[in-house]
């Protein structure tokens, strides 16, 4: 961070460098946390926080487009953690449909709850609650075994 002193002001300002930035969105890509992209800037969270919402506020406010729009968000941190965030999404679910694709079971089953709605409740239909009834009334006896005769010894 570049530490700059306003005129106008008694106290100190920070700016973020372009090193700054592309440590926040590459962290955010890895899916590291908010107390990993701190301590590697030797910041607080709570200054990353109110930094990341004031530029929040200006990025939504922004109504500039094409060319732009992308060079405010290349200097905006808000705008780098989530450009971030997207590419560890993206990484992930690139990995899982490839995994898919191949027939990996689990990705299937994962892939069916989390994006089909699908759960492992079990559905008792009528059928089901027939044929269990049918299995209740099963009654198994044990018999006993035949008494073999002793083996002898013929040496």
């Amino acid at each position: 961070m570049k530490l700059t002193k306003s005129d106008d002001k008694n106290n100190h300002e920070y700016e973020f460098t372009e090193s700054d930035l592309d440590i926040v969105e590459n962290y955010a890509a890895l899916g590291l946390g908010m107390e990993d992209i701190c301590a590697t800037l030797s910041v607080s969270k709570k200054f990353l926080w109110s930094a990341m919402k004031k530029e929040q506020e200006a990025a939504e406010s922004f109504t500039g487009s094409g060319k732009y729009k992308t060079a405010f968000e290349d200097f905006n941190v808000y705008c780098r953690y989530n450009r971030g965030l997207h590419r560890h999404k993206t990484v992930i679910t690139k990995g899982l449909m490839e995994h898919a694709i191949k027939g990996n079971p689990q990705v299937l089953m994962f892939l069916a709850r989390t994006k089909l709605g699908w759960n492992e409740k079990v559905v008792q239909d009528d059928q089901n609650a027939v044929n269990a009834e049918l299995l209740s009334e099963i009654v198994v006896d044990f018999v006993e075994a035949e008494q073999l005769p002793e083996a002898t010894d013929e040496n």
